[in-house]
Formats: C-alpha cells, structure tokens, sequence
C-alpha cells in the first residue's frame, strides 16, 4: 500500500458517516462549497514556541493596520491568522513530500517560484490569503446586511474549534489560550481576535451555503441544460487491455540485475509486432466479453508468463473515463474541421477499436503501445436516488498501528457493540411502532452519529457512502419500512429504509453542475466588487523557515 493511501486511511479512521460522505461528494460531484476553511491542523506544533512574547510587540501587532478590504480593517494579527493557517494547511497537504516541493530550510521569501515575476513561496502563500480574505468578507458584509444568523450547529462548530485550541494551550502547558496562540500565530494573537477570525469565516460560510440552498431548478431547466453534452451524465461499462511495445520486443540485452534493454531497431519491431496484435484483437468476433477474455489469454506473449491481462470498467461516470477513452465511449466522430460541431454515431455492445497510447509531446512524442477497447453498455444514470435513517453504535477500544493510524478492533470489542445494536433493536421493535417517526426518535437517543437529525441522509446516490451502507440502500428487494443491522468499519448500523427519493441521480448531477456554475459566477461577482488593500504586512512572517 502507498504512503498516501496510508495516510488517507488514517484520516477516514476518524471521519463519521457524514464526513465521508461531505468528502466522497466534494471529490466526485462538488457540492458547492467556500474554498476557505478554518483549519485546526494536528500539526499544529510546527509553530509552537517559535514565537517569545512581546508587551511591547503584542500591542503593536493588534494597532497595525496591515490590509483594509472593502469596509473593513484587518490588523497584523487578523491577517497571520489568514496567512499561518494556509501555510499550515499546505504543509499538511503534502505531509513529508513538502521537502520535494520546497527548501523547508529557506526563507519562504528567498524561495523563488516564478522566474519571470520573481514572486516567491511567501508571495505565493499570500495572493491566496487575499483572495480567501477578499472572498470572506465579501460573504460576511453581504450575510451582515442580510441580517443572516447561523444555525446551531454552525455556531456550535466556533465553539468545538475554541474547545480543542484550549485542549491544545493545556497539552503543551499554557495557562491560558492567549499564550497559545500567541505561540502559533505570533504576538498579539488572543482568544478574543481568534474567536472573531473564526466567526467571521462561519458567517461567510453560513451565508454561502444558505445562498446555495435557495436556487433550484425545474425539471425543463435540467432537461434543457444537459441537451448539449447528454452523455456527461452517464455511465459506461467497457473492458480495455493495453499491449505495450516493449512487451512484444524480442532479442535484447539482460544485464546482472535482470534488466533487458532493447535496440532501436528491436523497438521499432515489437511496436510493429503490439499493433498487428491489437488489430487482430479488435477484429475478432466474440460472443461476449469473456470470450474475448479468453482470447487476450490466448495471446502468444501470454504463453509462457502472463503479460497482457484485460481490466474491466464496470458502470464508469463518464467524468471519470480516461481523456484517451472518453470519445470513442461515446460515439464521437473525428473531424478535421476544428470548429465542426461534433456528431457522434451509436455505440453498440460488442464495438471495438485500437487506440494508441504515446508518451511525450511535439518531436519527442513516441507511441508506447496499444489499447484495445470493448464497449458494452451505457446506463443513463435516470433511477432515484435513496433516503436513508441510521442508528450507529460505534465500536469502542481498538489498537493503533503507530505506523498505519489504523485502528483495529478485538473480537469481543466488536460483540460489545452487535449486543448493544442488537439490545437497541430489539427493544425498538417490542415497543411495537416501526415507524418512520419512532425510528428517528431512537437514533435521537442513541445514534453516534447524525443524531440530531434523527439518523437521516436524504438523495443518497451510489457510492456515497461505505460500501456495506451503499449495498443495503441500492438492494433491489429494498422497500419502504425495512429495517436491519449492518457492520462496517466504524461499527455497527441499525437501518431504516425511508423510500425511494424523488430526485434521480441523473437530475442530481445536473442540479450540481447548474449550481456550480451560478455559484461560480456570483461568487467570483461579489469578489470583484470588494477592494482590498495592503497597507503594510511587515509584521508577517514572509521570512518563515519551515523546520525551524
């Protein structure tokens, strides 16, 4: 397993239902979303202590004005908030392989990353400080004007980020949050300036999201929209295998570590040998697509060691098509005229082609190999999306793998929470009422997660959720009032079916697309209109050295 996929289990470790969902959503359909988000970073040790406090500084730093944007004025202290956690949130990105991106022993003022402009990492980190504070303020002035107030639980968000900065002053043996943050973001710095940076943001987010939530569209708005490019919106099932050049090679040289080179004129002999191979391929008949599975098998390269295997593509979102596949998936026809309209021919099961696959680009652009491609099928994606409660009961204890973060359970520690899944359920069903309504009102009491909301998850669309959950949901002998208990990696689900949605996951994707772009396009308005101006950021770290 990769390091980033190591990485990227630990953080899913700790994730609940929703946040997987909220990050599966943001990955494949990108719910519209600030691009700005307070970040409490578990690293956040990479600043303490590199900061000695300073009366005299702590005062400066709260009186300089350091950016003014529209009506507003932000001190040196506002704007390190801004400006550490980007750099911060960078940092976290890329993990270790930061020192492969940049001299985390230079000056981030010193590291230039535009030959032309000369601007540097520091200049870098701070032209997106000023379109995140431009973009929050713009947001906040509007939701201020609008007399707009957050909701409970977006309020109760400032709050838990306060709560683990305290936990995070106590852990390192501050007296108080002020000495803290001082530490990590520079004198000046106090629970008081800190909880206004963080309710600023919310309210900005809080504002964005609400604006979002009022736009909706008809069913002859989405059918319209989708008419120019209908097959975005679709998936695909295909099989392709790939015939590499090298692989065709004959002759070479094999040196002591068992690596063959081979001479031009070898090369140019196994490209010839993978094409006539590819050709042959596509122009076979095959009852179906194992046999012409078989037929891969049968390959003369296959003889003696398996080389060339085929992959299956299985119901792929066009989104998610490989660009080299894309156009012949859907039928789209080649033309030399660059501003034709496009026309596009029927696919049909069982169609096959020959796609080259090069490397490089202009005069060093090579072909490596060949791929062979079988179509089989389209699903227009037009079925209803699900709505869902659940009860979690999550499992408690396990071990950590001190290298993985990955957190493993006992046999018993599992039992612990099937018995109090199974206890839960079973006293639901004698009470008698398996309604809806009872149902939530059980998840309220006892759900680990999404509790509030009664355990519900509304339009849930195929593969949102993890695996176990998506399957129980997507069941075909799924109906109204089904209940169960599920297991999965973060413990056990009591599920309840509430029905089908009336939303399709087709008019899904094309609502979020439509959003996307109207939001877009108001946001980056509201930018536009609000100024924003440096007045002095002689009191921010652009010097910053990342190992200090």
């Amino acid at each position: 397993m990769s390091s980033s996929k190591k990485k990227q289990l630990r953080k899913e470790q700790y994730m609940t239902e929703r946040q997987i969902a909220e990050k599966k959503e943001a990955k494949k359909l990108r719910n519209y979303t600030l691009t700005f988000c307070i970040i409490i970073a578990l690293v956040v040790s990479i600043f303490v202590g590199t900061v000695l406090s300073n009366p005299i500084k702590n005062v400066m730093y709260k009186n300089t004005k350091a950016i003014t944007v529209g009506d507003y004025t932000l001190t040196s202290v506002d704007v390190n908030y801004y400006y550490l956690d980007t750099v911060n949130s960078y940092i976290n990105q890329y993990g270790s392989a930061i020192s492969l991106i940049m001299d985390v022993s230079k000056p981030l003022n010193e590291q230039v990353i535009n030959n032309e402009t000369g601007a540097t990492w520091a200049d870098n980190f701070m032209e997106s400080v000023k379109q995140t504070i431009k973009s929050t303020y713009a947001l906040y002035d509007m939701a201020v004007k609008a007399n707009h107030q957050m909701s409970d639980a977006e309020r109760q968000r400032v709050e838990s980020n306060i709560a683990t900065m305290q936990l995070y002053a106590a852990y390192y043996g501050y007296n108080n949050l002020d000495g803290y943050l001082r530490a990590m973001y520079g004198n000046g710095a106090s629970e008081k300036s800190y909880r206004n940076y963080l309710e600023v943001a919310s309210m900005a987010n809080s504002y964005l999201t609400a604006h979002s939530e009022t736009l909706d569209y008809s069913a002859e708005e989405l059918l319209n929209y989708q008419q120019e490019a209908p097959y975005n919106y679709n998936s695909y099932t295909f099989v392709a295998c790939y015939l590499k050049a090298e692989t065709f090679c004959k002759g070479g040289t094999t040196d002591d570590k068992g690596n063959t080179t081979y001479t031009d004129a070898e090369k140019a002999a196994g490209l010839i040998a993978a094409e006539l191979a590819a050709k042959q391929l596509a122009a076979g008949e095959y009852a179906d697509v194992l046999a012409f599975n078989e037929a891969v098998k049968a390959l003369e390269v296959n003889k003696d060691k398996t080389q060339v295997t085929t992959t299956p593509y299985d119901d792929v979102l066009f989104s998610e098509i490989s660009t080299l596949f894309a156009d012949w998936i859907v039928g789209k026809v080649e033309s030399d005229d660059e501003n034709a309209e496009p026309t596009f021919e029927e696919r049909k099961e069982g169609d096959m082609t020959v796609i080259p696959y090069t490397t490089g680009s202009g005069d060093t652009e090579t072909t490596a190999g060949y791929y062979v491609v079988r179509y089989e099928s389209c699903n227009d994606n037009d079925f209803a999306l699900k709505n869902v409660r659940h009860l979690l009961v999550k499992f408690t204890g396990g071990t950590t793998n001190s290298t993985t973060g990955v957190t493993t359970y006992s046999d018993q520690e599992k039992k612990t929470a099937k018995d109090k899944a199974d206890s839960i359920l079973a006293d639901w069903i004698a009470a008698g009422d398996l309604s809806e309504n009872s149902f939530a009102e059980l998840a309220k009491k006892h759900s680990e997660d999404n509790a509030a909301a009664g355990g519900l998850y509304e339009d849930v669309y195929p593969g949102q959720m993890v695996t176990a959950f998506n399957d129980w949901c997507y069941d075909e002998a799924r109906k109204a009032g089904d209940y169960g208990i599920i297991e999965t990696e973060y413990g056990y689900h009591i599920m309840f079916f509430v029905g089908d949605s009336e939303t399709t996951f087709r008019n899904f994707m094309i609502k979020n697309v439509m959003l996307n772009e109207e939001m877009d396009a108001w946001h980056n308005g509201l930018i536009e209109k609000i100024e924003l101006t440096v007045v002095t950021l002689k009191h921010i770290p652009l010097d910053m050295v990342l190992n200090h």
